[in-house]
């Protein structure tokens, strides 16, 4: 096993059926549209599992625009994965809740940016979504089952101020968690520290700080208000996972969820986001079902990496 403990980041699909700017669709360089097929992806999950990750988060692009993807969660729920979740802007959840949740979902992140028509329109003005679909989208899968959910935010300017009293509120009355994320490139830059000071504003009545299965420091805040809010205290930039991390042009491109290795929807593995120096293409390993293939794509990524993930002697 070449893992102790780790993250796997799956992307079934790059459509998405909005534009916003900073996402950065698992590292997607549009040179090619092709979807890994469900079995593939079967496959993929199941040599990381053998490799020793534990930890598994469907993602897109948009997920739930992949038509054939309560079959995709059908096949990895019967590999009885340790943790197996989705992130998913929302859009699709009230026609679809029921059957991921069929298909054996049991853990769904939202990201929601805000909560406003007009800044949403103005964030995607390509589609014609309503902020009362999302929220419908929400309420179907907490009916549904999905009672341990999270919703993402990305505060990303001067206007989030007003995105994040609406979405405290939103979260007060649904019984559910806000994650609030910076993000690197937006009109205004805030760090952790001044995301820290925001929701302190709104008055907190008691924190912990909690370490996640990446070993990532997160302050689980309480407000007097009610709500339930999630900061990261570890900065990603100070990290550097890999040996290559040192000499990296692009560290200032460090941002939520860099660390976790990915499966792009095209093929590749991706160690870094920031990076692409370092990824590995590993469709026609997939395909053919080539497990020591795989191990020896894993092995090469685990040689990379300078801590948190301990190599056994013989593996």
């Amino acid at each position: 096993m070449l893992y102790n403990s780790a993250y796997f980041r799956v992307s079934v699909t790059n459509k998405c059926n909005f534009s916003c700017y900073f996402c950065h669709r698992e590292g997607y360089r549009g040179e090619d549209n092709s979807e890994l097929l469900p079995e593939e992806i079967q496959f993929a999950c199941g040599q990381a599992r053998k490799a020793g990750f534990r930890k598994f988060k469907i993602t897109g692009g948009e997920p739930t625009e992949r038509e054939d993807l309560c079959s995709i969660i059908a096949l990895l729920a019967q590999m009885e994965l340790p943790d197996l979740s989705m992130i998913t802007n929302g859009t699709n959840l009230t026609s679809m809740s029921q059957c991921l949740w069929d298909a054996g979902l049991r853990r769904i992140n939202v990201t929601v940016n805000t909560l406003k028509q007009e800044r949403l329109r103005r964030l995607n003005p390509q589609n014609q979504v309503s902020v009362a679909s999302i929220k419908e989208g929400i309420e179907t899968a907490l009916q549904v089952g999905f009672h341990n959910m999270k919703i993402n935010f990305v505060y990303y300017d001067e206007d989030s101020r007003e995105d994040l009293e609406a979405l405290i509120e939103f979260i007060k009355g649904n019984g559910l968690t806000l994650v609030v994320l910076p993000v690197i490139g937006g009109k205004s830059y805030y760090s952790l520290e001044d995301l820290y000071h925001i929701i302190g504003s709104y008055g907190i009545a008691s924190e912990e700080v909690i370490v996640d299965k990446e070993g990532l420091r997160k302050r689980r805040i309480h407000l007097k208000s009610g709500g339930c809010v999630l900061l990261r205290l570890d900065e990603l930039a100070d990290k550097k996972p890999y040996i290559f991390c040192e000499k990296c042009i692009k560290a200032s491109q460090c941002r939520e969820g860099i660390f976790p290795v990915r499966l792009s929807a095209d093929g590749e593995l991706i160690p870094c986001m920031a990076d692409v120096d370092h990824r590995i293409y590993v469709r026609d390993l997939l395909r053919d079902h080539d497990s020591e293939g795989m191990e020896n794509a894993f092995r090469k990524i685990a040689l990379w990496q300078n801590s948190n993930i301990q190599i056994k002697k013989g593996s």
